[in-house]
């Protein structure tokens, strides 16, 4: 059946059922669009792990973030051989550690943009102990918090 908008206008008329959908579609939409926060920042060292990216080329590869235009637009450096690669999307990232005693740079969080040294890692509970360089003080982040800074 058709129904009349309340607007004033004769020729608005709608469906029952396709306001309906209409409405399921844009609640559904709304919750996808939620930003994700970029953590990426340049002069960190990450890992690709897209398996998809350049048909697998460069996967479990160690690169150096040189600039974040957006969360879909990362250009890299490949560690190995200095190759440039554009267009990375944080998605097909992950953060690679140093070995202890390296630098990081927390990316999330109260901390986040803060560099110091990594004291510890625990692989059981995926967490390492900082030494803040800014006050010395000594934090428990999460892996996916830090990155190497180099």
């Amino acid at each position: 059946r058709k129904y009349k908008n309340d607007n004033d206008n004769d020729n608005d008329y709608y469906y029952k059922d396709d306001q309906n959908k209409k409405k399921q579609k844009t609640s559904s939409s709304s919750k996808k669009q939620k930003k994700k926060p970029i953590w990426v920042t340049p002069n960190i060292c990450v890992r690709i792990i897209s398996k998809k990216f350049n048909n697998g080329k460069y996967y479990c590869k160690k690169v150096k973030i040189l600039d974040v235009i957006s969360i879909d637009h990362i250009s890299v450096i490949l560690l190995d051989d200095s190759h440039k690669l554009l267009d990375v999307s944080q998605n097909m990232l992950e953060t690679a550690l140093p070995k202890v005693g390296g630098n990081v740079k927390i990316l999330q969080g109260k901390h986040k943009n803060l560099t110091g040294i990594l004291l510890k890692r625990n692989s059981k509970s995926d967490e390492a102990t900082v030494q803040l360089y800014d006050d010395s003080s000594t934090k428990i982040f999460s892996f996916d918090q830090l990155a190497a800074l180099l």
